[in-house]
């Protein structure tokens, strides 16, 4: 798959292939996104051309209002990854700048979908909006497709779990725990990078040794609760369970995420990992004291390793 990562780089039309084309923002790559990307790998294959898959590698709201900006459910580099995994041709994710919010919906079309990349077919969902003022949507897409030799289809809302599929109704069940519908909804588990920092060795008194674990808060990071989870360290996976909260029972408050992994027993200070969160097992709650805490960790650990075996089925 190629990769390009300005509007200016892509120089399809003067290859001569046929270009179908998935355009949105794409974060999660979920269950509907790629519904859609299977639209246009059959489109491309159909004219004899090239899948590609037009997105941004920020949000458009941290540039245009960032107190409404979402925080993200995937990175630009796993966007890319996945993207691969899905057969996609080329890749092209700019950073979405002001200026880029100026250029007029028809002329992105006119110099840059046809001139540059030589579309003839594109799909987009039923709520896309695009150019100076959003004035860009899935009609005036049909409208110029006519004019310029391209078509255009309008990918209608898909359904899971008694809802429409949307990147915001992810963040929405991750706020509330919701870690096994997200993962339904995004057909994998949602995932975390994060470095691991020192901490106060507590677990390990209680026998149960935790790595603290920092996120970047430019991603959606799940309610609070204690989670079955999988992490990648040092090219391997292992299971765990990881506390996203307070730690309200040794009465300094603060929010320091701590991940205890079964089978791995090293320092992994200075490491970057990446979690999976498979099922919120329960919410954070404060203990009388350090036994009462012991023997709910027992209980965490055995609830975690039934939500590990069903997740590997």
């Amino acid at each position: 798959m190629r990769v390009f990562r300005s509007l200016d780089e892509p120089r399809l039309a003067a290859e001569g292939k046929p270009v179908a084309l998935a355009f949105g923002s794409f974060d999660g790559l979920h269950r509907a996104h790629r519904a859609l990307i299977r639209r246009v790998r059959e489109q491309a294959q159909a004219l004899g051309g090239v899948s590609a898959v037009l997105s941004f590698s920020n949000h458009p709201l941290s540039v245009l209002a960032p107190p409404y900006a979402p925080r993200l459910l995937l990175s630009p580099e796993r966007k890319v990854e996945i993207l691969r995994q899905l057969g996609v041709d080329v890749a092209i994710l700019p950073e979405f700048t002001r200026d880029l919010s100026h250029i007029a919906a028809k002329r992105f079309i006119h110099e840059f979908l046809v001139g540059r990349l030589g579309l003839r077919h594109i799909v987009c969902g039923y709520d896309c909006r695009f150019g100076a003022g959003g004035q860009g949507d899935g009609a005036m897409l049909r409208d110029e497709g006519r004019r310029l030799g391209f078509t255009a289809e309008v990918f209608e809302a898909v359904r899971g779990d008694g809802a429409i599929i949307g990147s915001q109704l992810i963040r929405d069940l991750l706020a509330e725990g919701e870690a096994e519908r997200a993962a339904r909804l995004l057909e994998r588990p949602h995932e975390l990078a994060a470095r691991v920092v020192s901490g106060e060795r507590r677990g390990r008194r209680l026998g149960f040794p935790t790595a603290n674990l920092e996120f970047s808060e430019e991603y959606v990071i799940p309610a609070n609760g204690v989670y079955a989870v999988w992490v990648d360290v040092r090219h391997a996976r292992y299971g765990g369970m990881i506390n996203l909260g307070m730690r309200p029972t040794f009465g300094r408050l603060s929010y320091v995420p701590e991940v205890h992994l079964f089978h791995f027993r090293e320092d992994m200070y200075g490491e970057a990992v990446t979690v999976y969160f498979l099922r919120r097992l329960r919410s954070e709650r404060r203990f009388p004291d350090a036994e009462a805490l012991i023997r709910q960790l027992r209980r965490d650990r055995a609830n975690a390793q039934k939500a590990l075996r069903a997740f590997a089925r």
